[in-house]
């Protein structure tokens, strides 16, 4: 539950690291959706509230909504997939199937990615296909070791409940955010990517101990 605000986290504090002039701890763009009105404190104590939430209850009532799709993304087309193609290729290509079928959201209503970003909607597609995928390695992760589809809907919860919040810290709310500084952005998927990678290597490096056990 804890592992989507952790890349959120990492995610966003590595979009900032590199463009250090996008933040704003006062959190202008917050304050821009909320009026002019708000203030720093009423701001803090939001934001305060919405991390809990997104850690806390969000990730239980979003898994009712997100458990229909890990049923057919982890519980069904990939291991099918898998056992078609080898398990790495399945579970890349589940998590471009899983991309693409976003695309219409991202070409007619800029969908975590806005707008006027270049190679728009294109570039947003395969950003989205790139986190997907990364995303879909790691609650794959999650349902082979609980068995239960029930445990990746929930991280699949806490990732929907938390992955916009960094955008809030920024000093105005942008017309596009390929890059980030939300999770599905192209730096700020980075650390979830990085730990899908090594998730991968894993599984090779077992199968490999496996198979020279078997001899």
């Amino acid at each position: 539950m804890f592992m989507p605000a952790v890349f959120t986290l990492l995610g966003g504090a590595l979009y900032f690291l590199i463009f250090p002039g996008s933040f704003d701890s006062g959190m202008g763009a917050l304050k821009q959706v909320l009026g002019s009105s708000a203030d720093t404190t009423n701001l803090t104590d939001l934001m305060i509230s919405e991390v809990i939430l997104a850690v806390t209850l969000a990730p239980f009532f979003n898994a009712v909504f997100a458990i229909g799709e890990e049923t057919g993304w982890r519980g069904y087309l990939t291991p099918e997939l898998s056992r078609r193609f080898g398990y790495r290729n399945g579970i890349i290509i589940s998590g471009i199937i899983w991309g693409v079928w976003h695309a219409p959201l991202i070409i007619l209503g800029g969908y975590n990615y806005g707008i006027g970003y270049w190679g728009s909607p294109w570039t947003g597609v395969l950003a989205m296909c790139v986190f997907t995928t990364a995303a879909g390695i790691c609650l794959s992760w999650l349902y082979e070791k609980s068995n239960s589809i029930i445990v990746p809907a929930i991280a699949h919860g806490a990732l929907n409940a938390v992955a916009a919040l960094p955008i809030y810290f920024m000093k105005s709310y942008p017309t596009h955010y390929i890059l980030g500084p939300m999770l599905p952005g192209l730096i700020s998927v980075i650390p979830m990517a990085l730990a899908a990678v090594l998730l991968l290597r894993r599984h090779k490096q077992g199968e490999e101990i496996n198979v020279e056990s078997d001899y």
